[in-house]
């Protein structure tokens, strides 16, 4: 019974190590917070590879990877724009800049190593249109609340 009762005992407990993967955000993205207009429309894919978007607002949003690599990051990021219409206007080593209707989007992928625990840095900055009307910032959320 004893053994019974050991064996159960260690099986237990290496279920709860396996399933407890802790996760490693940044200092900074110790919170997820909400996508907030115009990013929650754009189908980015913030969710995937144990992502966490750690601060939005209506010109910029930062989402944090834990699985992955900077180049895949790079080009989902780069599909989900060019899906909104956005066309690519040019790469640097740092960035990629996107255009729609005077609207400038720039995307800047990090990959940030800490032992063996790699995680990237997906920063998204807009500038709007010089004819879009200012943008309300009490209407565009600061993004500091918490995530469902």
């Amino acid at each position: 019974m004893s053994k019974t009762l050991g064996l159960v005992l260690v099986i237990a407990a290496v279920s709860l190590a396996t399933g407890c993967k802790k996760k490693h955000y940044s200092p900074n993205c110790s919170k997820a917070v909400d996508l907030v207009a115009p990013w929650n429309a754009m189908k980015l894919p913030t969710g995937e590879g144990d992502g966490r978007v750690c601060m939005s607002n209506d010109l910029k949003t930062d989402v944090e990877h834990l699985s992955g690599d900077e180049a895949s990051w790079e080009a989902k990021y780069e599909a989900a724009v060019v899906a909104q219409g956005y066309t690519k206007e040019r790469c640097s080593n740092l960035s990629c800049t996107y255009l729609k209707a005077g609207e400038k989007l720039t995307v800047h992928a990090n990959q940030v190593a800490t032992g063996k625990r790699n995680k990237t840095i997906m920063h998204l900055s807009r500038q709007p249109s010089k004819d879009a009307p200012a943008a309300d910032p009490a209407a565009a959320g600061s993004g500091t609340g918490s995530a469902p």
